[in-house]
């Protein structure tokens, strides 16, 4: 199972991934996962910032983002966004909510089907499996 891991993750090394995340210490630990897996890794600490490099057109092959910072764009409403300007872009949601605790505006059938995802904490298999996912799923 694990060389089947291993295999995966190296058919997508080399992706480039923005992260939005507003706490610096879970962002700081992300962005070391991933480039210790080979990603190539660029950072937004909010939506509002996220959505300025999107508009400023750099490429990406996946979005991560926090479901809740500050500012004006909120996760869901960044992952609508860049379906509408990157309609084959996956977005993998991370959030502390669970269930009903979840804010109503953000509810993941809105998101569309590239969206994948995650529930904070994270475990670092967990993030590169979704990863991994959501970059096959894109290809």
């Amino acid at each position: 199972k694990k060389e089947l891991e291993l295999a995966a993750i190296a058919t997508t090394t080399g992706a480039r991934i923005l992260v939005v995340e507003d706490q610096q210490d879970v962002l700081d630990i992300i962005k070391l996962i991933l480039k210790r897996a080979g990603y190539i890794v660029s950072s937004a600490n909010s939506g509002d910032a996220a959505k300025a490099l999107f508009d400023d057109g750099p490429e990406f092959d996946l979005l991560i983002t926090d479901l809740v910072m500050p500012g004006e764009t909120q996760g869901a409403e960044l992952a609508r966004y860049v379906s509408k300007v990157c309609p084959d872009l996956p977005v993998v949601i991370m959030s502390g909510y669970v269930g009903n605790d979840a804010p109503q505006d953000n509810q993941s059938q809105q998101l569309g089907p590239q969206s994948f995802q995650l529930t904070k904490p994270i475990r670092r298999n967990e993030l590169l499996s979704v990863i991994e996912a959501a970059l096959q799923h894109s290809a």
